[in-house]
């Protein structure tokens, strides 16, 4: 009987652990298929236009930047020949660089060699990991120089753009505003944590106060119960005081010390094992030796 029911037991514990593998490979599947967007501004048509695959690859939080690597085909009357991509005229890009030069210039009869440009995010908060959340703005203005060359002025070129927003760890969703006769590139973004990372947060957070758990069972044994410090208690309190950070720090993307999850579990649990060993340590010395003189 009990046989059969510690089989139920380990059947049931099996099935949920398949069905949480498959259901966090699913979900980071379906957020890197959320990543592809497709994008088009003025008219592309135009057989004369300007394809930009843009991918981010990273962001950085605390310098509040994120980073896209961006590479060029120009197309129509804009390349030299459709088997290559040098300049048949020359290209200026605008855009919203997080500093220094705004304007890069591409000559005529020279190619576009890919670049990574860094943008500022805003509305977002470190701190609130891992539940924080940022926006941020990519403006393109892509211009050449009119038929007529001599009179300085630019025209305006259509552009497409591929992006690839999947950074591990980050669900980034890409939208532009719908404009039919937008010229400008426009394209707005909003970074979150991926659920899965939330999910493996929560969890560190959860076996932190498992542990705590553990730690506070030995001082009840202990104080209560009578039950004698043995070394090892000692030495597990102790080992968690370093093994805490370490844990903490395996978090993807773990901010700086201080963060929200921090005061969800680590910090607390952190006082927890400190006080546990200062505790067990005056039992096994003072307690001990004072039954050892009785």
């Amino acid at each position: 009987m009990k046989i059969t029911k510690y089989k139920a037991i380990a059947t049931f514990l099996i099935l949920v652990l398949i069905s949480a593998y498959f259901t966090v490979l699913f979900a980071h599947i379906r957020e890197s298929e959320k990543s592809l967007s497709a994008f088009s501004f003025g008219n592309t048509k135009d057989p004369n236009h300007l394809e930009i695959s843009m991918e981010i690859i990273s962001m950085d939080p605390i310098q509040q930047t994120i980073t896209a690597h961006l590479s060029f085909n120009p197309q129509g009357n804009l390349a030299v020949s459709q088997e290559d991509s040098i300049l048949s005229k020359d290209i200026y890009l605008y855009t919203n660089v997080a500093s220094g030069n705004n304007k890069f210039n591409f000559k005529k009869n020279d190619d576009m060699p890919p670049m990574n440009i860094t943008y500022s995010i805003y509305d977002g908060r470190i701190a609130n990991y891992p539940f924080d959340n940022y926006n941020a703005a990519i403006y393109l203005d892509v211009r050449s120089l009119a038929k007529d060359e001599k009179s300085g002025t630019e025209d305006l070129v259509p552009v497409s753009i591929n992006l690839n927003a999947a950074v591990p760890g980050l669900n980034i969703i890409a939208t532009k505003e719908h404009s039919p006769n937008q010229q400008d590139v426009e394209i707005f973004l909003n970074v979150s944590r991926s659920k899965n990372t939330i999910f493996y947060s929560l969890f560190i957070t959860a076996a932190m106060w498992l542990i705590a758990g553990v730690l506070i069972s030995l001082l009840i044994s202990v104080m209560v119960l009578g039950r004698s410090v043995e070394v090892g208690m000692l030495t597990f309190s102790g080992g968690m005081i370093f093994t805490l950070p370490a844990l903490r720090n395996v978090q993807p993307g773990s901010p700086p010390f201080g963060a929200f999850s921090d005061y969800l579990a680590f910090f607390w649990v952190q006082g927890i094992a400190v006080m546990s060993l200062v505790i067990l340590a005056y039992y096994f010395f003072i307690i001990s030796y004072k039954n050892y003189r009785s």
